[in-house]
């Protein structure tokens, strides 16, 4: 995602490297690239238990600004609570020993 982002923000400093013709292919293919991923992220990421879309759920309740760190942080589902969250970090348990 941040490829296609980096090429179609920096398209104006390939002019002086590139044709005309293969920056519009290069940016055209880039924003594909990014809408593809956000496609798939946006199916892959969701919740075991309720099905849940995490990454839409971050982005329309927590803003642009915030999602991506809320989803990282993410320890359980906001909808149904279970603690198999794609964020949450595995392995023991601070209180279980």
């Amino acid at each position: 995602m941040a490829v296609g982002a980096g090429i179609t923000l920096f398209q104006g400093f390939l002019n002086k490297i590139l044709e005309k013709d293969a920056i519009t292919a290069l940016v055209i293919g880039a924003m594909i690239l990014v809408i593809a991923v956000f496609a798939w992220a946006n199916s892959s990421i969701i919740c075991p238990d309720c099905k849940l879309k995490l990454l839409w759920y971050s982005i329309s309740n927590e803003g642009l600004g915030k999602w991506f760190t809320w989803l990282i942080n993410l320890e359980k589902c906001p909808q149904c609570e279970t603690r198999n969250a794609p964020g949450k970090k595995t392995g023991k348990s601070r209180g279980s020993q």
